[in-house]
């Protein structure tokens, strides 16, 4: 994880992704470029708690061998939820999250907008996500599989975190 601040923090950061939660709460995905690191912030709007967020920075660009890098947030807002946010390397492109209760969640990371591709060339080396799940059940172990349906990374829960790469 990465804090943000000072001289050389962001100004205009542009969004990648964005959606609702099953329980109404706006989330948005952001990135931005400072010095050689990408930096991407992953934000809850209300009715989430407004200092429910986090970010992370990857060196640009990124290693060949860089897979995810994911967090799992908990009380994030009033209702019985939390989520599970994070960006891969281009190449990902299925995520299968093991949960505590043995269930499985399945996602795509997505790919910034063309224009914010266009506009800022470095996001086009990462997918990013950002899934939710009951506050019952946490996420264990994460999983992702390239296009041809290979496994390319794995990784335990390190407190919430996950790693690969």
């Amino acid at each position: 994880m990465c804090a943000v601040g000072g001289s050389d923090a962001f100004a205009h950061p542009s969004q990648v992704a964005h959606g609702v939660s099953p329980q109404g709460v706006p989330w948005r995905i952001t990135a931005d470029r400072s010095r050689q690191f990408g930096i991407f912030e992953f934000w809850l709007d209300p009715p989430g708690y407004s200092d429910a967020g986090w970010g992370t920075g990857m060196i640009i660009p990124p290693r060949r061998s860089f897979v995810f890098n994911a967090d799992a947030g908990s009380d994030i807002s009033p209702y019985p939820e939390d989520d599970l946010s994070g960006i891969t390397g281009r190449a990902v492109r299925t995520l299968v999250i093991r949960m505590s209760d043995r269930s499985q969640l399945t996602l795509r990371p997505v790919l910034a907008a063309r224009h914010v591709r266009r506009h800022r060339p470095w996001v086009r080396d990462f997918r990013v996500f950002d899934v939710f799940f009951s506050s019952s059940i946490r996420p264990e172990v994460l999983k992702a599989f390239n296009a041809d349906g290979d496994l390319v990374g794995r990784s335990r829960s390190q407190r919430g975190l996950f790693f690969e790469g």
